[in-house]
């Protein structure tokens, strides 16, 4: 990643959409009981809490940025701009399972692509009152605070690593892993406690651009890398058109990628 591509935003902007995810946080929470449910194409859940979360995101980044294109989860929303050069990648409920049954591990993601690279990124959990930012001028910010990704040293039994629920169907992490494996049922939740120091690293696959477009931002400004198993950097202009991100990915510091990565293998067919 080069970090000399994107431009520092302005603090009345920053502040501006900081304000406009905590307040869709907020009104997701509001919304979730009795929300209704629906299925989508792929069987995945999608609520009305989705949608009217998206719609008041979309809206007041378009009153906010009426030159940059909008690309999010659901309604396929602008996926045909996804080649501007500032698109704004939004996934209004991250973890909408975990939303529906009432855990606390969702989030409102909200991430500033520029020039094909991540360049910001905001991701709030109304239910812990956690609230993630990153970007030029500012680094990584968990509650006010500064944070960057744990220094890399030998795993042992306090090391902790999230893991999505469906990692164990196609892949093995080896037994001589010594730490504690977790799963919140967020990607950019994962992906956020990452970059602030409070987990070691992350493993995620079959993911889309808006699960961690918000949260590879973090991890920038906060010294860590978004790497492939076999330790390519992970490209998000590859899926602005939302395209399937199949391909396992590891989060972390790069020594403590490389360490991980070395321990997991796939599955036998």
């Amino acid at each position: 990643m080069d970090a000399q591509a994107n431009r520092e935003l302005p603090m009345d902007d920053r502040e501006a959409v900081r304000e406009l995810v905590v307040a869709a946080g907020d009104m997701a929470a509001r919304m979730r009981r009795g929300v209704a449910v629906h299925r989508k194409a792929d069987a995945s859940f999608v609520t009305d809490a989705d949608l009217a979360v998206q719609d008041h995101l979309v809206r007041g980044l378009r009153e906010r940025f009426p030159g940059d294109a909008v690309v999010g989860e659901e309604q396929d929303l602008g996926r045909d701009r996804s080649d501007a050069r500032r698109v704004w990648v939004l996934d209004p409920i991250d973890g909408t399972a975990s939303y529906k049954a009432g855990l606390p591990g969702w989030g409102v993601s909200v991430g500033l692509v520029e020039d094909g690279q991540s360049a910001a990124g905001w991701f709030h959990m109304p239910l812990t009152g956690d609230l993630f930012e990153a970007g030029a001028g500012f680094g990584m910010v968990l509650n006010g605070q500064p944070a960057r990704v744990t220094r890399p040293e030998a795993f042992h039994r306090e090391t902790a690593i999230f893991i999505d629920s469906g990692f164990h169907k196609r892949f093995l992490l080896a037994p001589t892993f010594p730490g504690k494996v977790r799963s919140l049922g967020t990607t950019a939740g994962h992906l956020a406690y990452v970059a602030a120091g409070c987990a070691d690293a992350a493993i995620l696959h079959d993911v889309h651009v808006w699960d961690f477009a918000a949260a590879a931002a973090m991890l920038r400004h906060a010294g860590g890398v978004l790497r492939y198993l076999d330790g390519g950097d992970v490209n998000l202009a590859d899926y602005l058109a939302g395209e399937d991100a199949l391909r396992l990915m590891v989060a972390g510091d790069s020594e403590t990628v490389a360490r991980l990565t070395g321990l997991i293998s796939r599955r036998e067919p």
